[in-house]
């Protein structure tokens, strides 16, 4: 996961027989930076509760085994999970709303920031786009921070209207991030 994301676990508790009260769930070993939240906080009965763990761009990358423990009164019961901590990178794009003539063309700057740590190429990709017009990044990729002009051209046949797309840069199946942009065309 990259710094600022939040994976989620789903702990599932089955309470046995004679077995009452209130389980209150905790975790430890957690890395700077990062925090944890389960919903529900508590259970009355077999069920399952989910861990979310909101990481910082300050959070160093890194595997971290991680211990949740359930309690009630005496009873304790651990397990234990691996939290993997990747640098990653953020986008931003401007203008988010661009309007366009029918046979213009128009761009849109997209700009990549890494966290620290991150060395990888980000490549880009559009989706959501309407029929009538073509885009293309200039350029495709961008080796950690830097920027790429997305041009779109919207031909004399598309039809009037407010579009919301989605530009996604990715770096590997684990390390992405997808904004949102919109297009009018007039």
């Amino acid at each position: 996961m990259a710094g600022g994301t939040a994976p989620n676990y789903s702990v599932v508790l089955t309470i046995g027989t004679g077995i009452a009260g209130t389980v209150s769930f905790s975790v430890t070993g957690l890395p700077s930076g990062a925090s944890a939240s389960f919903n529900p906080s508590t259970l009355t009965a077999s069920g399952s509760t989910t861990l979310s763990i909101p990481t910082s761009p300050s959070t160093p990358p890194g595997t971290y085994s991680l211990i949740i423990t359930a309690s009630s009164g005496g009873l304790v019961s651990t397990v234990r999970v691996t939290l993997v901590v990747v640098a990653g990178f953020v986008m931003s794009v401007s203008p988010s709303s661009n309007a366009i003539g029918r046979g213009q063309s128009g761009t849109y700057a997209v700009t990549v920031t890494a966290d620290p740590g991150f060395s990888g190429t980000v490549t880009f990709s559009k989706s959501g786009l309407p029929s009538g017009t073509t885009a293309n990044f200039n350029p495709s990729s961008v080796p950690s921070s830097g920027s790429s002009t997305l041009s779109v051209q919207v031909g004399a046949t598309a039809a009037t209207g407010t579009y919301t797309f989605h530009i996604k840069g990715t770096c590997s199946s684990l390390v992405q991030s997808t904004i949102v942009a919109t297009l009018i065309i007039q």
